[in-house]
């Protein structure tokens, strides 16, 4: 009896905790030719209101409170016409924003929900018979134009019982998988319109048993025809029960060994998927490795073992995996994340991926979310992100460290590392795999708002690397160090532990780290520290695989500095061949006293850099005078009579020349007439003194010009 009443207890509180949680309300959404719908599935029998002003539509429901599912309102359409859906916190509304005026309309489905049709405001309204939906399924809109449903006469007894005889029929049917029940089926319309028919009030596809199987082998192939692996091999979150993990592992461990300390197969892929689905990946390949199946080199489902915990450890997978990121069951996350980053992009099945991610054990899910988030938001995903973003608010709470890595990641992404980097402060002072990660992003954070990263946060990176040991987590944190040494100008510790590095381990991690110490170095205000760190790092700087920006920066400060050798030195060979790594080049070529490269590297090009550059080569060259009209020709008269000077040329000085240069150089050209007939040696030596005085004054404003050494 006690028993009895301790479980209508608990139903009792369960269904109260239902009952005061909010109602999943899902939003989906599609274009169609001149408008947009919405489609929101309410409960059955919820009552709604529509409301438009201006470019904000409001639709409110009455009753229980409801929680808008918008993971997938902008799946299928682009935000050309609804810029926006916002559930408001009263847990009644969604509020829409359209980018521009437009038309409104709605009507109800019988089984529950609205649909809103919006359309441009110049564009005439969409006629109901184009709604995607079967009319039976429709209840009144809002401009009243419900289809008139069909009167039926009660049936007699008889008809009643065939009626239940089939229904119970169907039932059994689609308990075996022959026949599938498709409420969304197109009705079949009457052949003749005279007599209403029961037979078009609902949808049901019929299914023979072979179309099912060839159905099911069709949904098993991916891209190109290739075989997609079977559900059960890669399915974690069905290997695991509801006992404590230890008892669950030692269940497994129990049934290892059979008759003649013979191992069982089954027993040891069954124990390795236990340690996979709790994130054991290295006791799960230990498990495989120990107990080999003489039989076969690898069963199918140890290879998905194996190929699983490479991906949870971040290795490369193997291809027959990759080949296998279009298939739409459980295999799809693990294809998409061991899959080359561009082709994941575009030959992967996002919906696939959210689902097969959604089912993964909690762990994984902590283990991997941030990841796949990662991959996401690089192949151009940003709503599939958000939605895995909130799978972990609705399975963990608001301030659970996965939840806040999550966020954090697409704070990121939007280009807001301030608001990421409150994010992670409480998950960074911990001491396990997901404080690592918040301290990593949090460097990160500090990186790409170009501050200083607090010593504090560099310790931790320090520590964590000999807390992880030696894998990729490590090298990730050892990354975290560089950055967070080269952000305060401690480039000495910086370069000692990326000179530490390993060669040929997590080589991406390491360029990433190398790239990202030199473009902190290239932005240095200190010339002597800027020269005295790169000078005897230029090699390592081009080996690191700097990109194109990176690359032209170092090299122009390097030429302006005076060192051209090392300017030309850094840029690697693609990027010589570019038009602005040519210019860079022919600037190195300059500061290193070499005009006839810099004309080389210009050659055929155009533009005001390259002929400022082409007319200093000029004048490298000895060419004053054609400098100096090449300067002139692009209005830099300074130049130009600077260059004119130089040339020593009276009619480039007299062309190009300062006006106290032309005043100068005529008084040197100008002669002295013949002494007029009846001038005495007075007047002569007047004149000679006044012309004396006159060379003076223009010589000595032209000096005066002359910037002091």
């Amino acid at each position: 009896m006690s028993s009895l009443r301790l479980l209508l207890w608990s139903v009792a509180l369960a269904v109260s905790a239902i009952a005061a949680s909010a109602r999943d309300v899902i939003v989906r959404s599609g274009e169609h030719a001149g408008f947009t719908r919405v489609v929101v599935l309410f409960p059955q029998g919820t009552e709604w209101t529509v409301r438009q002003s201006g470019t904000e539509i409001l639709l409110t429901a009455r009753g229980e409170p409801l929680d808008f599912d918008l993971s997938n309102a902008f799946r299928r359409i682009p935000r050309a016409r609804i810029a926006d859906m916002t559930a408001l916190p009263d847990q009644a509304t969604l509020r829409l924003t359209t980018a521009m005026t437009t038309r409104v309309s709605s009507f109800g489905l019988s089984q529950g929900g609205a649909v809103l049709d919006i359309s441009d405001a110049t564009d005439p309204a969409p006629e109901p018979q184009n709604r995607d939906l079967p009319s039976s399924w429709w209840r009144e809109d809002s401009a009243g134009n419900q289809p008139p449903r069909p009167t039926l006469p009660l049936p007699d007894s008889r008809v009643q019982q065939a009626e239940q005889d089939l229904l119970l029929q169907l039932g059994r049917s689609a308990t075996q998988g022959v026949v599938r029940i498709n409420p969304m089926a197109p009705a079949r319309a009457a052949p003749e319109p005279a007599t209403p028919r029961s037979d078009i009030l609902f949808g049901m596809d019929s299914l023979t048993v072979m179309d099912r199987d060839m159905g099911m082998l069709v949904r098993q192939m991916g891209p190109g025809g290739r075989t997609c692996a079977a559900d059960e091999d890669y399915d974690p979150g069905s290997w695991l029960n509801d006992q404590p993990p230890v008892q669950q592992i030692s269940a497994a461990r129990r049934s290892l060994i059979g008759e003649f300390d013979r191992p069982d197969q089954s027993a040891v892929t069954g124990l390795a998927r236990v340690y996979l689905a709790l994130g054991m990946s290295t006791e799960a390949r230990r498990t495989l490795e120990a107990f080999p199946d003489a039989t076969t080199p690898v069963r199918k489902s140890d290879a998905a073992i194996l190929a699983m915990a490479d991906v949870i450890d971040d290795r490369p997978a193997s291809a027959s995996l990759t080949a296998m990121r279009g298939c739409p069951g459980r295999v799809a996350i693990w294809a998409f994340l061991a899959s080359p980053e561009p082709a994941a992009a575009t030959a992967s099945d996002m919906d696939a991926v959210q689902r097969s991610f959604s089912a993964l054990p909690q762990g994984l899910r902590d283990a991997l979310g941030m990841r796949l988030i990662d991959r996401l938001l690089k192949a151009g995903a940003r709503e599939t992100a958000e939605a895995i973003r909130n799978t972990f608010r609705r399975s963990e709470t608001p301030e659970s460290d996965a939840a806040r890595l999550a966020e954090a990641r697409l704070e990121l992404a939007d280009k807001a590392p301030a608001a990421a980097a409150d994010l992670l402060g409480p998950v960074a002072q911990g001491k396990d795999a997901e404080a690592a990660r918040a301290v990593a992003m949090r460097i990160d954070s500090f990186i790409d708002r170009h501050r200083a990263v607090p010593e504090a946060e560099t310790q931790r990176a320090a520590d964590f690397v000999h807390l992880l040991g030696d894998g990729r987590d490590s090298y990730r944190m050892r990354r975290a160090q560089i950055l967070g040494a080269a952000s305060v100008g401690d480039f000495d510790t910086a370069f000692a532990v990326l000179d530490d590095w390993p060669a040929g381990t997590e080589d991406d991690l390491r360029h990433s780290a190398g790239q990202k110490a030199f473009d902190i170095l290239s932005r240095v205000p200190d010339d002597n520290l800027f020269l005295s760190r790169l000078l005897p790092r230029v090699a390592q700087a081009r080996e690191t695989g700097l990109g194109l920006n990176q690359q032209i920066a170092l090299s122009e400060r390097l030429s302006t500095l005076g060192f051209g050798e090392a300017g030309a030195s850094v840029l690697d060979p693609p990027a010589q061949r570019t038009p602005r790594g040519r210019v860079a080049l022919a600037r190195a070529a300059l500061a290193n006293g070499d005009p006839p490269t810099a004309i080389a590297a210009l050659d055929g090009m155009d533009g005001s850099d390259v002929a400022v550059l082409r007319a200093e080569a000029l004048a490298g060259l000895g060419e004053h005078a054609a400098a100096a009209e090449m300067f002139a020709a692009m209005n830099e008269p300074a130049r130009a009579a600077q260059e004119a000077w130089r040339s020593g040329s009276p009619d480039a000085i007299l062309r190009f020349g300062t006006d106290a240069q032309k005043t100068a150089i005529r008084r040197s050209l100008s002669r002295a007439p013949a002494p007029e007939e009846g001038t005495g040696l007075l007047s002569r030596a007047n004149r000679q003194i006044s012309d004396s005085q006159a060379d003076r004054a223009a010589w000595e404003t032209l000096l005066s010009q002359v910037p002091p050494p």
